[in-house]
């Protein structure tokens, strides 16, 4: 086993892109971060509608206690400071969205309101790209298709591409969340197994409810993705991070650092990238707003979605203006 690594040797902070743009240069200026969390804000994207929801900078504790059910080693409790707030999808990116921005997709479980999947880690920083195109954007990301990133471990055999995948400083475009930014999402200020309590069931998400977790009962298995906004949403209004799709991260997988550290973004290496929120197809412990898997970047598999994300401050054009949830749960 592999032992923790010190937080002075992993980056700390991540190039975010603090960098002020505009999604349409004729449109007025809006609001760019949202007053609190769980605040909602509307942008169309090539036509169509897509909802975010504002996490503020804050602190939580990332990882689970020794004593919940089923956790994994690699999730040693640790203290993370966020310091910029952040939009993030409200749901997984649909089959509709990718299709207009960046054209057909060969999804197993067809419909313009179905997570668009199988979507690699390639295929979805090239969708942020594409994202950030669509709206006139500072993309977040260079992407080198000729030149193999050494920090790629992954087998040959395994991810033939190896393309060099680099964050552009001063972006201010669509990107992956970092694996720290998803899980302050998922947890949305709880500190439970899941945002809604310490076991889940069928009606509050979508997984192989043959299987159960810490005593919580047997339910459906619908043996396909459900349509986005199907379950009810977090505290902070967003729908399905627990099951339906795996949704990517930036970061490589690697053992979390000690102590507490400030916008992690993962190690320079490593052989496999994360992926986070569990799936319809797998176990209900894969769900907790803790659990970690990971996948080689080039895989294609109808279990892997993506949701995206956008640094603040953004002014966002043609965005609405942030409208405030009731009684919403700060960190």
């Amino acid at each position: 086993m592999r032992s923790p690594v010190p937080a002075r040797i992993l980056p700390v902070l991540c190039m975010i892109g603090l960098v002020s743009g505009a999604l349409a240069a004729d449109a007025p200026t809006v609001p760019v971060a949202g007053k609190q969390a769980g605040d909602q804000r509307e942008i169309m994207i090539k036509g169509i509608p897509v909802k975010f929801r504002w996490c503020p900078a804050g602190t939580f504790t990332m990882g689970s206690p020794v004593g919940e059910p089923e956790r994994a080693a690699d999730e040693a409790q640790h203290q993370v400071t966020l310091s910029q707030g952040f939009w993030l999808m409200e749901t997984e990116v649909t089959q509709a969205l990718w299709k207009a921005v960046k054209g057909p997709i060969n999804a197993k479980f067809k419909g313009d309101d179905q997570p668009a999947e199988p979507v690699s880690w390639y295929e979805a920083v090239e969708f942020c790209n594409a994202l950030s195109e669509a709206t006139g954007l500072k993309s977040a990301y260079d992407i080198d298709r000729q030149s193999k990133d050494p920090g790629n471990k992954v087998d040959e055999k395994k991810d033939t591409l190896k393309w060099k995948v680099t964050v552009v400083p001063g972006s201010d475009g669509f990107r992956l969340p970092t694996e720290a930014q998803w899980e302050y999402a998922c947890r949305a200020g709880t500190s439970t197994a899941f945002s809604f309590g310490d076991t889940v069931n069928t009606d509050q998400a979508n997984y192989n409810g043959k299987n159960t977790y810490n005593n919580g009962p047997q339910g459906k298995y619908l043996e396909k993705t459900a349509p986005v906004g199907s379950y009810p949403p977090n505290p902070w209004g967003f729908h399905e991070m627990h099951g339906n799709a795996w949704e990517w991260c930036w970061d490589w997988h690697a053992p979390y650092p000690t102590g507490q550290v400030t916008d992690p973004c993962g190690p320079p290496e490593g052989g496999a990238r994360i992926v986070r929120g569990g799936v319809w197809h797998y176990k209900p412990a894969y769900l907790r707003s803790a659990a970690r898997y990971k996948d080689n970047p080039d895989k294609h598999w109808d279990l892997l979605g993506v949701r995206a994300l956008l640094p603040s401050p953004v002014a966002a054009g043609n965005a609405r203006p942030p409208v405030p949830v009731a009684s919403p749960k700060a960190p």
